[in-house]
């Protein structure tokens, strides 16, 4: 292998991959921390296996406008993807350097010197073998292509929302619905749920309903390639989910990504049977009031709380006069906070709910503060407690709870609803 090219392109193009092997890993997973590299005539191949996520980069200067690619001799090493990005940052960006591998006494060595002076050079390492990649299954049979961006924000817009018990591996993944010009994405913990629907044209070609559960470690292993790419669509595709392999693929321009070790078996709870019932007690009010109520409310969750790890509780109940919604916790520090409501629609007498006081923290802290909110409260004690944003200034059907946006003519639902505790102490 000898090849020569310049430093920024080359880290830029592999840095997607660096990240991937280094992130979430399967512990004890040979091939953790590594990186290939396979040099050809007209492009390097980086490919890495974190024991979850494979991804093949392909670094050229069809995909680099700063790499100034020269092959001289083909090849294929493995190295230490940590030791190779600090051996590439330890020379300036704009340096042409020439990569190679040589002998050394324990074996091979790569070896990465200034082009312009061959003095000056770095040496690292060879592995003894190389990553052996996962099998790409024959036969997928489902395939979406779907705006990268819209992917992008859907995920950021729910990924605070998903689960982190591993006693419950469902909550562990998030789920994107797909329908014929609708996205939705879906995450939470059993106890809170985010669900963010996007629909309008030619973002997402599914033409038939579908879903997807992706993993979160899996997710976070990839985020970043998502935000480093300018590609316009994401290919997805997917084999059944009979099989004993069960796989994940998605393609973009330059990455090759596959996600196995997928636990077919998952069953995500339908989220549509507490969004699309017709709920009796609805309010308005502003986003902003719920900030500083919020933090009021956890601030009654003391440290000594906190050590008897008793569960942070708050209180809302609707005030005599219908104006406000009145916010309690009653624990060793007490509060006791108004949010006024702007509108409401009643069917209840003695309204009042009991939650996690977290939940309320996070009303603020996931919409515009200038915007309202429609709080919905079911009748039915053991049925969740559902906030939806874009409300308007008067209570409204949840169809009508929507916002465009200007520039990619695509309208947007978001949502978040929360179990109920008991109202026993």
């Amino acid at each position: 292998m000898k090849f020569s090219c310049k430093v920024s392109g080359l880290l830029e193009g592999i840095a997607p991959a660096i990240g991937v092997s280094t992130h979430s890993v399967v512990k004890d997973f040979r091939s953790a921390g590594k990186i290939s590299l396979e040099s050809t005539q007209s492009e390097i191949v980086a490919s890495v296996f974190n024991g979850k996520v494979a991804v093949c980069s392909v670094v050229s200067d069809l995909t680099s406008d700063d790499l100034g690619y020269s092959c001289s001799s083909e090849g294929l090493v493995t190295v230490s993807s940590i030791d190779l990005q600090n051996v590439l940052s330890s020379f300036k960006k704009d340096d042409e350097i020439q990569v190679s591998v040589s002998k050394a006494n324990s074996g091979k060595e790569l070896v990465i010197s200034k082009k312009s002076d061959d003095e000056e050079y770095q040496t690292l390492p060879c592995a003894s073998e190389d990553i052996e990649m996962p099998k790409k299954v024959k036969k997928f049979e489902r395939e979406v292509n779907i705006d990268r961006s819209v992917y992008i924000y859907g995920v950021n817009k729910i990924f605070w929302s998903i689960g982190y018990e591993d006693n419950m591996p469902q909550y562990l993944h998030w789920a994107l619905r797909l329908n014929k010009d609708e996205a939705r994405f879906v995450a939470g913990t059993g106890g809170r749920f985010a669900v963010l629907t996007i629909d309008g044209e030619n973002f997402v070609d599914s033409d038939e309903p579908f879903t997807i559960l992706f993993p979160k470690d899996h997710t976070e292993s990839v985020k970043k390639i998502f935000s480093s790419i300018d590609d316009e669509k994401l290919n997805i595709k997917t084999n059944s989910k009979k099989s004993s392999n069960y796989q994940i693929a998605i393609k973009t321009k330059s990455h090759d990504i596959l996600f196995v070790n997928l636990d077919s078996d998952i069953d995500y709870p339908d989220e549509n049977k507490f969004l699309s019932s017709s709920i009796a007690n609805r309010f308005v009010t502003n986003i902003s009031e719920w900030g500083y109520v919020g933090k009021g409310i956890i601030a009654t969750y003391s440290e000594e709380l906190k050590k008897e790890k008793r569960q942070s509780r708050a209180s809302v109940e609707v005030s005599d006069n219908n104006s406000s919604l009145l916010v309690k916790s009653n624990s060793v520090m007490k509060a006791h906070r108004k949010v006024p409501i702007l509108s409401s629609v009643l069917e209840d007498d003695g309204i009042k709910f009991v939650c996690n006081s977290a939940f309320l923290k996070e009303f603020a802290e996931h919409g515009p503060s200038q915007n309202n909110i429609q709080i919905e409260i079911p009748t039915e004690p053991k049925m969740p407690v559902v906030v939806r944003y874009h409300a308007l200034d008067d209570v409204k059907d949840s169809s009508m709870l929507s916002s465009k946006n200007e520039s990619s003519g695509l309208n947007e639902k978001f949502a978040i609803f929360f179990a109920r505790l008991s109202q026993d102490n």
